[in-house]
């Protein structure tokens, strides 16, 4: 997210939520999992898929930012995500493990509902949305608006104290009010 756990949970808004955040300590977008949880992606997505399936979590969403973004979708495709977010995800080219996970988890996905993209106008960005989209040519993917910056969590914590929260609200409940 590239900001405190403690800075986004002060100011997101959401309450009624359980949270379970990630940190790649390989800096690998999660290819190589996370220590303890996985040494794979794949790995690490059936122990998420576990922990989801012991605790009963029925309506799960998943969010990624920048390096994040392209695990958030990985992952919410493997778990069955309801609402899969990502904001300025990598380019799917550059990291060949994660594009063949997906490619796999495209063939065998009955998806058909939402994901949310936030994009910049970085040519870079625009290119990453156009990757996953060709991948998965048969599930919408709204790019609701496009920024000038890479990172629209920080762009949206340091613009007021209402764009924040509303972002957040925007990412997992589908409603915009708000303006960059």
């Amino acid at each position: 997210m590239m900001m405190p756990v403690h800075s986004f949970l002060a100011r997101s808004g959401l309450r009624n939520y359980d949270f379970l955040f990630l940190f790649d300590p390989n800096t690998t977008h999660y290819q190589r999992g996370i220590p303890g949880l996985g040494e794979t992606l794949h790995e690490l997505s059936n122990a998420l898929e576990d922990f989801i399936n012991t605790q009963g979590y029925s309506r799960i969403q998943t969010f990624g930012a920048s390096a994040g973004g392209l695990a958030s979708l990985a992952i919410g495709l493997r778990v069955g995500a309801d609402v899969i977010s990502m904001a300025g995800p990598d380019r799917l080219d550059f990291h060949p493990e994660m594009s063949e996970f997906l490619r796999k988890s495209a063939a065998s996905s009955t998806r058909r509902s939402l994901m949310r993209a936030v994009s910049s106008a970085r040519p870079r960005d625009t290119k990453a949305i156009e990757l996953v989209r060709d991948l998965f040519p048969e599930i919408e993917i709204r790019v609701d608006f496009n920024t000038r910056d890479h990172n629209i969590l920080r762009t949206s914590w340091n613009r007021n104290q209402q764009v924040f929260p509303d972002l957040i609200a925007w990412l997992v409940g589908g409603k915009r009010n708000f303006r960059f």
